[in-house]
């Protein structure tokens, strides 16, 4: 009889597999943004020895492709990309990859328990909220699996950004490469709701008063 949690751990085995992946496509993108060929294998050597994480990296990215002076809409489509990886998918694969595990009673769902106390932001430009160690979640074998299947969209998103990149860096983007994967773990923006947080519709400001009700108004302050 095999473990109960043979098939998560199958699962967490392919998301493994492809957010190596995916890191690597990163990597290769940060060397090209900084002017080195990603198949250059002193460089290569060079990079892997810095042992940089992919958030160190994703930093180094956007700052590579200001200083490469890239058009701005080829920036906001990797920024998206980057943002999100970074954000959400990366703290996704982590619970995965570093909770204890343990089986339940019921079918294809386990349990696991953050094993260390954390901070982390609770937006990706707000302030650090304190996780505790062993808060719970209940996990599926099909939840892992669209994670995995995420990390190939967007790996496959930052090559296509990438190929683009090394050849027409200073035009536009087709309208086809502008557009991110889906983007199930981040929170959905609030109906007429800017990204930004401010509403769809301006505040209204009181009338004002016109000059005749104006003129009315002081005539009757000097006669009181």
């Amino acid at each position: 009889m095999g473990n109960p949690l043979d098939e998560h751990a199958k699962a967490i085995g392919q998301l493994c597999m492809e957010w190596a992946r995916l890191e690597g496509d990163i990597k290769n993108l940060f060397m090209f943004t900084i002017g080195l060929s990603p198949i250059d294998s002193t460089a290569q050597v060079i990079i892997n020895s810095l042992d940089l994480k992919i958030s160190s990296l994703i930093t180094a990215i956007r700052a590579g492709c200001v200083a490469r002076n890239f058009h701005p809409g080829c920036r906001a489509a990797l920024d998206e990309a980057l943002n999100y990886i970074d954000n959400y998918l990366r703290p996704a694969r982590n619970r995965m990859v570093h909770d204890i595990w343990s089986e339940t009673d019921m079918t294809e769902t386990a349990i696991t328990y953050r094993a260390t106390p954390k901070t982390r932001r609770s937006k990706p430009k707000g302030g650090f909220e304190w996780i505790e160690p062993g808060q719970a979640a209940f996990v599926t074998v099909a939840s892992i699996n669209a994670i995995t299947l995420e990390a190939l969209a967007y790996r496959d998103h930052i090559k296509t950004l990438a190929g683009y990149l090394q050849w027409q860096p200073d035009i536009p983007l087709p309208a086809p490469f502008v557009k991110c994967p889906e983007r199930s773990l981040a929170p959905r923006a609030k109906e007429n709701q800017h990204p930004g947080g401010r509403t769809g519709t301006k505040r209204q400001s009181p009338p004002k008063a016109s000059s005749a009700s104006r003129r009315r108004a002081a005539t009757k302050d000097v006669s009181t």
